[in-house]
């Protein structure tokens, strides 16, 4: 499953002209069923300022000149839902504080404080007080931004064009093959629901 989240990540980033460096981890040989993790080093070179908010979306890549990105397979848990990301924010604060939070300190292990650090989270709280509460114990653990995996894979699903074959990435031509036979549908707005 890291091979897939690798593709997302990198499709995600290239796309928005960010350089991509993933940096394997083996697990340590204490941690029994540990399984080997992925970091990206990412760099723009054409980096315009700074983000300012602790949730990143696309448009912030624009003002990211260089950050370590952390992805776990956290929307694999059993007890990660589609439920909570239809809008149950109490429920999405409790998986983030009980599988997340406590894991901080495995997955920032051996990162400085040179760059940001930003955590791929499945999805975050979008009200309060859970949004804020959230964001509070993840900077205490030495998060300095989250990216939702969500809008990431929506991102990616929004850019794939129905006309163009992707030769070189596998990953990009089954989206397309999906997408072409409707399988795969852009976001609704909702204007006709009755």
């Amino acid at each position: 499953m890291a091979a897939f989240d690798e593709q997302v990540l990198r499709e995600y980033f290239e796309a928005h002209g960010v350089f991509v460096r993933a940096e394997r981890r083996r697990p340590a040989a204490r941690r029994k069923g540990a399984e080997e993790t992925l970091d990206f080093h990412i760099f723009n070179a054409e980096a315009a300022g700074e983000p300012t908010g602790f949730v990143w979306f696309s448009s912030d890549l624009r003002a990211v000149r260089e950050a370590r990105v952390f992805i776990r397979p956290w929307h694999r848990e059993a007890g990660f839902s589609a439920r909570m990301l239809a809008g149950r924010p109490a429920e999405l604060a409790k998986f983030l504080q009980t599988k997340v939070v406590k894991s901080l300190g495995d997955v920032l292990e051996g990162t400085g404080k040179d760059v940001p650090r930003v955590l791929v989270l499945p999805a975050f709280p979008t009200v309060d007080p859970q949004r804020t509460e959230c964001a509070r114990e993840l900077r205490s653990g030495g998060v300095d931004a989250v990216l939702s995996f969500r809008s990431i894979l929506d991102d990616v699903l929004q850019r794939v064009d129905l006309g163009q074959a992707y030769t070189k990435t596998g990953f990009m031509e089954t989206l397309r093959v999906l997408k072409s036979y409707d399988l795969l549908r852009e976001p609704q707005l909702g204007l006709f629901k009755g």
